[in-house]
């Protein structure tokens, strides 16, 4: 159940985000073509269709699954391990705060993602716009962040990463 909560869950929804975007995507690209609104250098549609297959699987599904299969392995372990030692529930918190930093980092970005893709060019006011403007500039910090998020709450959270952390720094200086 806390693997189910922790990463499954958060992962689908983030895979089901991703499908609807690339979706409308699509359909946004067809409209475009039909409509003569795409500036193109003489390609075909096909040729496009297969660059844009070729880099959704290589970057979203081999990637995605690549860290699903790889985390959900560390997670059988870490399991495995507990069962073992009774690791006591606190041990968990950095996990948790890492899951959830993940989520506050990444969600943003994907509504995002889904107003520009969702939200037709007529209802675009100039407060939608003036949001956009500013949510777009937070969520590119916010996926920036995430990046150097996980070591500070390690830090904050666990003693023992804390002693580890600070022993590596003081052979490093």
């Amino acid at each position: 159940v806390n693997t189910f909560i922790s990463f499954v869950f958060p992962m689908v929804v983030i895979s089901v985000l991703n499908t609807i975007i690339a979706n409308q995507l699509m359909v946004m690209f067809k409209q475009a073509a039909q409509e003569n609104q795409v500036c193109t250098i003489v390609v075909r549609i096909q040729n496009v269709y297969n660059i844009i297959f070729l880099l959704f699987l290589s970057i979203y599904v081999l990637g995605f699954f690549f860290w699903l299969c790889l985390t959900l392995v560390m997670y059988k372990i870490i399991r495995e391990i507990r069962i073992k030692e009774r690791v006591s529930p606190a041990a968990w918190e950095p996990a948790r705060a890492v899951v959830i930093a993940f989520v506050v980092c990444w969600l943003p970005y994907h509504i995002r993602r889904l107003m520009f893709c969702y939200v037709p060019s007529s209802h675009w006011t100039d407060f939608l716009f003036n949001f956009y403007h500013y949510f777009y500039m937070l969520t590119n910090v916010l996926f920036y962040v995430s990046s150097a998020i996980n070591p500070i709450l390690y830090n904050l959270v666990s003693a023992n990463f804390r002693q580890i952390f600070l022993s590596t720094l003081t052979l490093l200086c």
